[in-house]
């Protein structure tokens, strides 16, 4: 389908009760797994649209991890063992990123009023974000800041005392150097999504390169609870 700029194409894995699954009924949908190795087909696609059955089934899940390029997921996941897996989007990664850069955008506008009045000259990759930063309207701030209070409430939740969360610090090994466009954007939000998640709850957090991949460093973040700095140092200390 096409509106003479752009042209959508949809690709729908959904049963009129919503839901795709084999003789075996709803337990058989350990197919999921095999989209891993599809995920670098999925670049230029702007949405999937999933069944209830399947969305709410094991995707929500799977979907939330997979920020991570799976090839770097799984050599972490070895590197470390088994540890218990949670939801830390909540089924909704893009929220941190856009709360992420709109508070982020606002500080700046608040912070660097006088300086970006005054009609600087940037290059032409900072150009665009100094120039989403003036089109932001402070008032969606009440929003985001609200979601922040909330979303620190819950992340907190999952850190008692001597718990640590562990996640992929970036996508995967640092990209090459002319990545560039649809591309580089993708992976640096995939960066800024992962981590954003202590920024937004006020966590204290440390990254380490404990695995390679491709002859490259592979980082692994942790990130501890509320006024557990020392206790995640040890732990750093401990792994290093």
């Amino acid at each position: 389908m096409s509106d003479g700029q752009r042209t959508l194409i949809a690709a729908l894995q959904v049963s009129l009760d919503g839901y795709v699954r084999g003789p075996a009924g709803e337990g058989e949908n350990d197919w999921v797994d095999s989209w891993a190795d599809a995920l670098g087909l999925l670049g230029p696609v702007d949405a999937v649209v999933l069944g209830r059955g399947m969305f709410d089934g094991r995707y929500e899940g799977y979907w939330d991890g997979a920020l991570a390029d799976p090839e770097a997921a799984a050599v972490l996941k070895r590197s470390l063992g088994v540890f218990e897996e949670v939801q830390v989007f909540a089924g909704r990664p893009a929220d941190f990123l856009e709360a992420y850069v709109t508070l982020q955008g606002l500080d700046i506008m608040r912070e660097h009023s006088d300086f970006l009045s005054s009609d600087p000259i940037f290059g032409p990759t900072i150009k665009p974000r100094f120039d989403s930063v003036r089109a932001l309207d402070p008032a969606v701030g009440t929003r985001w800041n609200a979601w922040r209070a909330e979303t620190t409430v819950r992340l907190r939740q999952l850190l008692p005392s001597g718990t640590f969360l562990v996640l992929p610090t970036a996508p995967s090994i640092a990209p090459l150097r002319f990545l560039r466009d649809e591309a580089a954007g993708r992976f640096y939000d995939a960066a800024l999504t992962l981590g954003s998640i202590a920024g937004h709850a006020g966590l204290p957090a440390v990254s380490l390169p404990i695995a390679t991949l491709h002859n490259c460093p592979l980082g692994l973040s942790i990130v501890a609870g509320p006024d557990e700095d020392e206790a995640l140092l040890a732990l750093a200390v401990k792994i290093a």
